[in-house]
């Protein structure tokens, strides 16, 4: 850019570290599947078995984490936690299948009178259904957020702090 006051160029740089995964996705033309990470090209099953070593595309890294799915993943895996929390596996097995059932049906009514907002969650615990909206209060709000889901308020504080460290570092 030319300031014609001072008679001085300014260069810089925009990087749109903000944006949506899809349109990262779309950007990096780093892979044909938005399945597949936007950063490396990794599938998600090849993810699952990296030893660490993988190729960025170098282009890509400039635009930085998608905060808001960053948000919902937590926010999806703090529920997730809370409705499994006795059990002694990650999935939740038959003899355990209606304790499950009601945790849930708890955790959306819950979130329901706490956050005047009602959340569905799939048959695998995951929310199917929320948006930036509900996780922006869960985390805003840890105290209630722990009593809701049995979750530690100390580790929802943390995550809550992770989240911001990486929004300003992109800011």
């Amino acid at each position: 850019f030319h300031d014609n006051q001072s008679g001085k160029d300014v260069t810089f740089t925009c990087l749109p570290t903000e944006v949506d995964g899809k349109v990262k996705f779309v950007w990096s033309d780093t892979t044909t599947s938005m399945q597949n990470c936007y950063v490396c090209g990794a599938k998600p099953s090849e993810l699952a078995k990296k030893d660490g070593n993988f190729t960025p595309n170098r282009n890509a890294l400039f635009y930085g984490f998608s905060n808001l799915h960053v948000k919902m993943r937590a926010f999806d895996y703090i529920c997730k936690t809370g409705m499994h929390r006795d059990f002694k596996k990650y999935k939740c097995m038959a003899i355990n299948a209606e304790k499950k059932i009601r945790r849930k049906d708890q955790l959306i009514e819950d979130f329901k009178e706490h956050f005047n907002h009602k959340i569905y969650i799939n048959q695998k615990g995951t929310s199917s259904f929320i948006n930036g909206r509900v996780a922006r209060l869960a985390f805003a709000k840890p105290a209630i957020f722990s009593q809701i889901t049995g979750v530690p308020e100390y580790l929802i504080k943390g995550i809550s702090v992770l989240k911001q460290c990486i929004f300003y570092s992109h800011a």
